[in-house]
């Protein structure tokens, strides 16, 4: 657990050396290039959704992330061999539009072991029964904690 929380803390040494050992590097997730269309009617979310849930048809919508000024409408899915949602579909608000999408599935080795931090992070793997191991890790300090100033 304390590897994963170093992981988010201090990202960019965590990923120089897992980089370094794994000889690869992490990939990001490709920038889309968007500029609103002001004056033009925006299409039903449900009709966006519907055509960029198509773009990797074998995942599962995950999250939606609305559209701004800066941003096209995102959809975060989970495709079936993914340990969390990585894949990433871009949306053209007004058209609906496929701008873009990123399989995460097929990331290098380096990327997915990257990714899985959160995973681990949150203790959703191997079982369901692991969240509940981890909450009981992290409980331990507080009991040691407690038991030791009603000993003492």
């Amino acid at each position: 657990m304390a590897l994963s929380v170093i992981a988010f803390n201090w990202q960019a040494p965590v990923k120089t050396l897992l980089e370094t050992a794994m000889m690869d590097n992490i990939e990001s997730r490709p920038i889309v290039d968007y500029t609103a269309n002001k004056g033009a009617k925006r299409l039903a979310v449900s009709k966006l959704v519907n055509n960029g849930v198509s773009a990797l048809a074998d995942g599962v919508l995950y999250r939606i992330y609305l559209s701004t000024a800066q941003q096209p409408l995102r959809l975060r899915i989970k495709i079936p061999r993914e340990t969390h949602a990585y894949s990433w579909v871009w949306i053209e608000p007004t058209s609906g539009e496929v701008l873009s999408s990123y399989n995460g599935e097929r990331a290098n080795l380096v990327t997915q072991t990257w990714r899985f931090k959160y995973k681990f992070h949150i203790g959703q793997f191997i079982s369901p029964h692991m969240e509940w191991l981890w909450l009981a890790f992290c409980l331990i300090p507080l009991v040691l904690l407690f038991t030791g100033l009603w000993v003492n």
